[in-house]
This record gives structure tokens, C-alpha cells and sequence, in this order.
């Protein structure tokens, strides 16, 4: 008998979905420390390292197995997912604007940054460094593309459980927000991304969309257009940054 049917005897849906929410935060917790741990005193497991095969399947299972197994349990649905929901006429124009006010915002702080980083000369991590490294490599933009992918379905999931088990849309989603910020702090590497002028810019702009994510589908009920802001904005990061690597040259 499968291990969701077993749970689903054994306990009521608010407690089966708490299991899986702190099984999930967990598994991150304890997978992420144990991962750096084992690594070399100087090594560290970085951007380079997710082209990897074993590295690949980890994240795919993480960030997509669960949440579909427990979407074919039972355990949450499309609707809490914000998969299936039409939103409204009015609650649709919010959403558009909202996300097109996000984007463009966290957009010129971007830029802000990227100068004000580059200003202080020679020797400075280059703005979004592990974003950039990840670019370098074969198919590195399908790469930075199913993170974003991976992070959308993980903040869902995320958002889904606590609205299930609370019942309220607007606790829930944030709730799972604040969730899905503390896990990812609580992995050793992106604290000390954190730390560095070529690592923190991308945490915060990917905290930024997951906020942005949150808030969109509060007013609409649907995480299409959070995943689309997000998608948008990454692809146009990736256009920019060939476009500046192919002029380059040419500058020189």
C-alpha cells in the first residue's frame, strides 16, 4: 500500500499535510547542510555543480517529485496549487499591473546595483557571478530557466499546504512565504552568497519574485502570472547579458 494512502488512514488531511510540509522542509534542512559538510575544506557546492547528472535528478525530484506525488495523493490539489483558477476581469488587470510593476522595479534595482558594484573596480565579484558561470556552460540558459521553473512549483507547493490547513487564503500563502524564506536560509551555501557582492544580488531578486508570487496569486488566485513575471524577467536577463557578451568584442 502505498506510503499517502497509509497517511491518509492514519491521520486527517490538516496533519497529513503538515507531515509532508515539515518533511519537505526537512529533507532541505538536513540534505543541504549534510551536502556541505562532506565537502573539501576549501570546496564548496556552487551554480557549476547543477549541470551535473546526480545534481540534476536531487533537484528534480526535490522540487517537482514531491509536489506532484503529493498532488497525485490527494494531499493538495490544482486549485490550491493556482493551476486551474480563472481569476477575474478586475482581479486579472491588478495582476498584470502588479507584476509589471515588480518586474520593472526589481529590474532598475538591478541595474543600480550592477553600477554601483562595478564602480568600486578591480578585484569585485561581478554582479550575479553564479547566474553568469551558470551561463557560461553548454545550455547554461536552460539551466538558469528550470531554476526558476523549480522555484515557481516549489513556492506553490509551499503556499498550498498552509492555505489547506488553515483554510485562509491570505495567511496561508504568506505563511508558506515566510517558510520557503527560512529553508532557503537555513542552507549553508546561500548564507554565505549571501555575504558576497556576486551571490547576494541574485538571493534578493529571487526573494523579491517570491514575494511578488505570493502577492499575485492572493489577488488573483492563480500562479500563472507570477511564473510568467518571473520567466519574463529571466529571459530578458539571459537576452541582455548575450547581447552585451556578443558587443563586447567589438568594443575591444
Amino acid at each position: 500500500m502505498p506510503l499517502t494512502r497509509l497517511l491518509s488512514l492514519a491521520l486527517t488531511p490538516e496533519q497529513e499535510r503538515l507531515i509532508w510540509l515539515a518533511g519537505s522542509i526537512a529533507l532541505y534542512v538536513v540534505a543541504t547542510n549534510l551536502v556541505w559538510a562532506l565537502q573539501p575544506a576549501l570546496g564548496r557546492v556552487r551554480w557549476s555543480s547543477a549541470a551535473s547528472i546526480p545534481v540534476g535528478i536531487i533537484r528534480f525530484v526535490f522540487y517537482v517529485g514531491i509536489p506532484y506525488a503529493a498532488l497525485l495523493g490527494g494531499v493538495v490539489n490544482l486549485k490550491s496549487l493556482g493551476l486551474v483558477e480563472v481569476p477575474s476581469h478586475a482581479s486579472l488587470n491588478q495582476g498584470v499591473l502588479l507584476s509589471i510593476s515588480a518586474v520593472f522595479l526589481m529590474g532598475l534595482i538591478g541595474w543600480y546595483y550592477r553600477r554601483a558594484v562595478m564602480a568600486l573596480g578591480k578585484g569585485v565579484v561581478p554582479p550575479l557571478l553564479s547566474v553568469q558561470q551558470l551561463l557560461g556552460q553548454p545550455w547554461g540558459w536552460v539551466l538558469v530557466l528550470i531554476r526558476v521553473i523549480y522555484q515557481q512549483v516549489h513556492w506553490a507547493f509551499y503556499r498550498a499546504l498552509p492555505f489547506l490547513i488553515l483554510g485562509d487564503l491570505y495567511i496561508g500563502s504568506f505563511l508558506g512565504l515566510a517558510l520557503a524564506l527560512l529553508e532557503a536560509y537555513a542552507s549553508p551555501q546561500i548564507r554565505l552568497e549571501a555575504t558576497e557582492p556576486g551571490g547576494i544580488e541574485w538571493l534578493v531578486l529571487s526573494a523579491g519574485f517570491a514575494v511578488m508570487s505570493a502577492v499575485l496569486f492572493v489577488v488573483t488566485e492563480t500562479s500563472w502570472l507570477g511564473a510568467g513575471a518571473h520567466l519574463t524577467a529571466a529571459v530578458a536577463w539571459i537576452l541582455l547579458s548575450q547581447l552585451r557578451k556578443s558587443l563586447r568584442p567589438r568594443q575591444s
